[in-house]
């Protein structure tokens, strides 16, 4: 999966923060997320809005998170998704994903219109911002 980003590449998700190759390919192999996969999940994404300009791309879309739960498979988040893109010699590749919960919070919706639009998202002042607040203390995130 983290073949997918450029090598200095972000994942700025509500629960975390990620940051190049090394942490992106962490956050898969993790504990959390291997047992997320042995008791069954599945990310199922909405076709993105992609506006392309020469060798850059924004994406912007939504996804459900559906995980197992006991016998029945539950949508665990629904989540909007602002993808930054550009072209490499070797294909398209994720230059920043910056991803948050649908609940309720402006920065999530603010994501999916400049996506829309072409543009990088503006936070609003005083906004919640988890992913920050990981970042800033050090400590490594965790995505899903």
């Amino acid at each position: 999966m983290a073949a997918l980003w450029v090598e200095d590449g972000v994942y700025d998700v509500d629960s975390g923060y990620l940051a190049g190759h090394g942490e992106l390919a962490a956050m898969v192999g993790s504990d959390q997320h291997q047992a997320f996969i042995a008791r069954g999940c599945g990310h199922f994404l909405t076709p993105a809005h992609i506006t392309v300009e020469h060798d850059h791309a924004i994406a912007a879309g939504h996804s459900l998170l559906v995980l197992r739960e006991r016998d029945a498979f539950l949508i665990h988040r629904v989540t909007a998704h602002h993808w930054p893109l550009t072209r490499t010699p070797d294909g398209w590749r994720v230059r920043r994903r910056t991803s948050r919960i649908l609940d309720g919070d402006v920065f999530a919706h603010r994501l999916l219109a400049a996506g829309v639009r072409g543009e990088q998202p503006h936070r609003p002042a005083g906004a919640d911002d988890r992913a920050a607040r990981t970042a800033a203390a050090g400590r490594p995130g965790r995505a899903s």
